[in-house]
């Protein structure tokens, strides 16, 4: 699932030595660590939320918030989990906000009479739509641990890490969302 691209990826050594000197004060570092994680981090934001406004939102509170708090990680090959981790928890907050905001807003139709249908739009075609509508319909954990997973080749412990849950609950939900998806995609 991931992307192929010309240049080549940066090993996790490499990507350490970036936090270092980034944790030093160095903004090219921090460049570097951005566009390497970027697109990466707006995915796994889209995906959680589903909704692109929301998803920026969080990844450039998340890189603010990061960039502020980057001496203050201990572990820089925990880095990666650490940014993921910065990002669903921007999510989570901005979700709370958005639902108490919509809550209010519907309050206020009620009260006035009004009521407006949303609906969504999808561009995808084809077995991709498929897939990603399965994914889509699993629970959020599970949804999570594939994503990071195969999209963004995560390991076990890194996702665990990420979600701050053990290595055998990411397992767990691994398993649980490939038998899902089997069954779903089987129905298909």
């Amino acid at each position: 699932m991931k992307h192929s691209d010309t240049t080549k990826a940066p090993s996790p050594a490499q990507i350490e030595l970036w936090v270092l000197e980034a944790q030093a004060g160095d903004q090219k570092a921090i460049a570097r660590l951005y566009h390497q994680f970027s697109r990466a981090l707006e995915r796994y934001a889209l995906l959680q939320c589903q909704n692109r406004d929301m998803a920026i939102d969080a990844c450039q509170d998340s890189w603010e918030r990061c960039c502020h708090k980057l001496k203050q990680l201990k572990d820089p090959s925990a880095f990666r989990a650490w940014l993921f981790r910065n990002v669903r928890n921007r999510i989570t907050d901005l979700a709370r906000k958005s639902l108490a905001e919509e809550n209010r807003k519907t309050q206020l139709e009620a009260e006035s009479g009004q009521s407006e249908e949303f609906g969504s739009q999808n561009d995808q075609t084809g077995e991709h739509l498929q897939l990603w509508k399965a994914i889509n319909a699993l629970p959020q954990q599970e949804r999570q641990c594939v994503y990071l997973f195969y999209q963004e080749e995560f390991s076990i412990r890194e996702i665990a890490l990420t979600l701050g849950v053990t290595d055998g609950t990411v397992k767990s939900q691994l398993s649980r969302a490939r038998t899902h998806l089997r069954k779903t995609i089987n129905q298909i």
